[in-house]
């Protein structure tokens, strides 16, 4: 009977112990130089499938979803300099504390700008570090190199990653990834190796880095109390006192979230629901992420929640806690499988506790990107059942064992499709808010945001006020909806009066929303001659955002037109304050030294901005007109021919640089720019050349 008892036991627990198909306990590699080359063999193909799959990815833009307040919009990233440096650590970054996003974007700046190609490679480098990393933490926890590929090859290119992978304002997701699961190998190898602190302190540290770049973070503790659960590790003082620093910081950066959020007005949302619909909100959540493991299919940007209909919510969420309750009662029967099952189940509990709206946060009851590190509890199942089963095959079952090879392999080349045809949807605005609304025709945010993009980047303006006109139907307060709509109308159909309609209803809806006051102070500049009235616009959404650099812009302009020359200067040097690297701000100070008749300092104004954008047409057609008052005929020739490799299609210019080389002696090549001139309808070409040039 004792015989039986002990071959019992050793059945349960043969996926964490059984020498014959692991490494060794300590992690060594009895298996030599063959077995680390197999192994970087499977690691090298799981990464080379990995780039492959998000190849595509590099090739996007930015989208107008976060991507404006982290990347381009984003002052702050533009210089790693001790003022921004400081900034990072004592400014939250949409609403979370995160100073190593900051860091990496700044790096990424200084690499390539704006370029969204440098953006997009981070984002997959930092992917294919964390699937190295996976690999090794599984590899180091199991002891098995099968399921450390499974979970690693799933990981790679499980379709829900995407959504942490193609955009780049999810870059908090994989930096924090990055050092969670640093932490997480160092902790294995603490317990591995007879608890020596330095292992514990490299934990600590990386888990503070992984606070640093993301709030989610904070269940790590939680994670080392599963894991000395996993193997069965005695809760005694020791392992009591080593987590105490943990809870500590999880404690400290915990608070700073709430605050953060809080003070930015995230708490709650547009959907009401009672205490009692959360809890079905938050089963549903559960088994969404629970199918979609295996059946990644309709997945989208935005999972709106569900419409109550006569107060009650669809029928399928009343159910989803039965399905739970199932999904429990199979984990207390499969008792040989119990203690992997548990893992793998909290391990995604534990990192996916924090977004299941438990409390009122945001508008999305679910989203892709929240899945991208629970789901490896999930993976994990997915490879210790792979083992569990053909640990247990006789040798006339080897069939067995390669039929659910090629499973996996099949499975792993249709995920990797699906996944690969999803980073397209993020390719612009447009292509991912016409995939929600595809899905999701009811969700007021994807027309909006959809819109924005149809006027600013497309320039489609039917479309953009077709789109906001159904975000307004679907939500009659939406205010960024009406603000939009109002630019649209101001900028299409010059329709002044409708402009100021909806930027009313805006400010009416939300009197702190300083876009819709600089706005209206526009139309009021623009359609009014209002100036006055301008003016009161422009410095209330000053006074509601001391940063908010279009209203510095008009009201600078407003000055000007009133001949407030200082004034105006006065604004677009706050606008320089505030981001030094404007050249559009340097460009209207230049505008206004031309016109105090400042030739000289306009011109280093000018230049300012050229340096800063060395494409700015503009600049370079001013400088030049300056040049020309100045008599440097030569640079202003120079200037102006700038202004012509980017519009060749500019007669005024040519014009100008006809008489520069008039100035310079080249009578053919004045005469030759005079015709082209001409030809492009530049009237008062015509005597000058019949003057000069017979």
């Amino acid at each position: 009977m004792g015989s039986k008892n002990n071959k019992k036991r050793q059945k349960q627990i043969t996926l964490a112990i059984d020498t014959s198909k692991t490494e060794t306990a300590a992690g060594g590699h009895p298996f030599g130089i063959h077995r680390n080359a197999k192994i970087i063999l499977i690691l090298s193909a799981i990464l080379l499938l990995t780039i492959i799959v998000y190849s595509n990815s590099i090739n996007n833009g930015f989208v107008n979803w976060d991507d404006g307040d982290n990347v381009y919009e984003n002052i702050y990233i533009r210089e790693l300099s001790s003022e921004n440096i400081k900034v990072y650590f004592t400014e939250a970054l949409l609403s979370m504390y995160t100073p190593f996003v900051y860091i990496s974007y700044a790096i990424d700046y200084k690499i390539g700008g704006l370029d969204p190609h440098i953006y997009h490679a981070t984002n997959l480098l930092l992917h294919l570090l964390n699937i190295t990393l996976l690999f090794f933490v599984v590899r180091l926890l199991t002891q098995r190199v099968e399921i450390a590929a499974i979970v690693a090859i799933l990981f790679a290119v499980h379709p829900l990653n995407t959504g942490a992978v193609a955009p780049v304002s999810t870059r908090s997701v994989l930096l924090y990834s990055f050092f969670f699961l640093g932490a997480f190998l160092f902790y294995i190898g603490y317990l591995k190796n007879k608890f020596q602190l330095r292992y514990l302190a490299l934990t600590l540290v990386l888990f503070l880095m992984a606070l640093l770049s993301k709030s989610a973070a904070v269940v790590f503790p939680l994670v080392l109390l599963l894991t000395d659960y996993y193997y069965k590790r005695k809760f005694d003082t020791r392992a009591i006192a080593e987590k105490i620093p943990f809870f500590v910081l999880a404690l400290i950066f915990g608070i700073l979230t709430f605050v953060y959020r809080e003070d930015a007005g995230q708490m709650g949302g547009q959907y009401v629901f009672s205490g009692f619909d959360r809890i079905f909100l938050v089963g549903y959540s559960i088994i969404f992420y629970v199918f979609k493991v295996l059946v990644p299919i309709k997945l989208s940007a935005y999972y709106p929640y569900p419409v109550k209909i006569d107060g009650f919510l669809p029928l399928w969420f009343y159910l989803t806690p039965l399905v739970i309750a199932a999904f429990i009662f199979l984990i207390h029967k499969l008792q040989n499988f119990r203690r992997e099952l548990i893992f793998g189940s909290l391990f995604f509990l534990t990192n996916i506790i924090l977004v299941l709206r438990m409390l009122p946060m945001g508008d999305e009851i679910v989203c892709d990107r929240y899945a991208y590190l629970p789901y490896i509890g999930f993976f994990l199942i997915i490879g210790w059942a792979y083992c569990w089963i053909t640990d247990r095959l006789h040798s006339s079952s080897k069939w067995i064992r390669y039929l659910l090879i090629i499973t996996v392999a099949v499975y792993s080349m249709a995920i990797s499709a699906i996944s690969y045809e999803r980073n397209k949807v993020w390719k612009d605005s447009i292509t991912l808010f016409s995939d929600v609304i595809e899905k999701y025709p009811f969700v007021d945010v994807a027309y909006n945001n959809r819109g924005l993009a149809e006027m600013e980047w497309g320039k489609d303006y039917a479309g953009a006020m077709a789109d906001f006109n159904k975000a307004i139907e679907l939500n009659p307060r939406y205010t960024l909806a009406y603000n939009n709509r109002g630019n649209a109308k101001m900028e299409w159909g010059k329709d002044y009066a409708g402009a100021m309609a909806d930027f009313n209803r805006a400010i009416e809806l939300n009197p702190g929303h300083a876009p819709a006051y600089n706005n209206r102070g526009a139309v009021k500049f623009k359609g009014a001659k209002d100036y006055a009235g301008a003016m009161a616009d422009y410095n209330k959404a000053i006074e509601l955002n001391p940063i908010y650099l279009p209203s510095f812009f008009n009201r600078a302009l407003s000055r000007m037109e009133q001949k407030n020359y200082e004034g105006a200067l006065t604004d677009y040097s706050r606008v320089i304050e505030i981001d030094p690297y404007n050249f559009r701000a340097y460009y209207g100070r230049g505008n206004i030294k031309v016109a105090q008749k400042d030739y000289e300092g306009a011109s280093v104004e000018y230049s300012r901005a050229i340096d800063l954008n060395p494409d700015y047409a503009e600049a370079y057609r001013n400088r030049g007109n300056v040049r020309m008052l100045q008599e440097k005929y030569g640079e202003a020739l120079n200037d102006y021919s700038e202004v012509l490799r980017f519009n060749p299609q500019n007669g005024g210019v040519y014009l100008n640089r006809a008489w520069s080389r008039w100035f310079t002696a080249d009578k053919s090549g004045a005469c030759a720019d005079w015709s082209r001139s001409f030809e492009l309808e530049i009237k008062e070409a015509a005597p000058i050349m019949q003057k000069n040039c017979r």
